[in-house]
């Protein structure tokens, strides 16, 4: 595979991963740089389409811890246009700016967990990684990634719950 065929099949992965972690679009930006320009590098090594997505996305997570600002970033809120829209498409203008509304929601509590739950939640929900490659990319057991994830499920649903005032209790 090519250098531009990984670009495009695997880079909005990498960028959205990258963002996620970094809560910089221009950071994120420069992580995806790194990231190709290290797999331009390994490429020989790197046959096995199947693992290059895996591959890339483990790579991106050491760049981006390697930066150092991952604890150190701010947890803003998400300005408008800067994340991908994950809403689907609609005729209906009305439950199409719901379903948007719905979704930046989701994404603002997504990057507001603790990096450990965020990582998880973004490899298994929005990346499709099963349990045993993300258990591989975080090094821990697979265990421990069902563990993170369902504590990252509980504290998004409180999370949520709170922001549309119905909270439980």
């Amino acid at each position: 595979m090519e250098l531009d065929d990984w670009m495009s099949r695997f880079g909005p992965s990498v960028l959205h991963l990258a963002y996620s972690r970094l809560k910089d679009r221009d950071e994120a930006e420069d992580v995806f740089q790194d990231v190709f320009v290290r797999a331009h590098l390994a490429r020989e090594s790197l046959r096995d389409e199947e693992k290059a997505k895996a591959w890339l996305l483990a790579v991106t997570l050491n760049i981006c811890r390697d930066r150092g600002r991952l604890w150190l970033r701010r947890r803003e809120h998400l300005v408008q246009g800067e994340v991908t829209d994950l809403a689907d498409r609609s005729s209906d203008t009305a439950n199409t700016v719901v379903k948007q509304a719905a979704n930046r929601a989701v994404w603002r509590a997504v990057l507001s967990l603790p990096p450990v739950g965020r990582d998880a939640v973004i490899l298994h929900y929005f990346e499709d990684l099963p349990i045993s490659d993300i258990a591989t990319l975080l090094g821990c057991s697979q265990q421990v990634v069902k563990t993170r994830l369902y504590r990252a499920r509980q504290r998004l649903r409180d999370m949520l719950a709170e922001e549309s005032g119905h909270v439980d209790g």
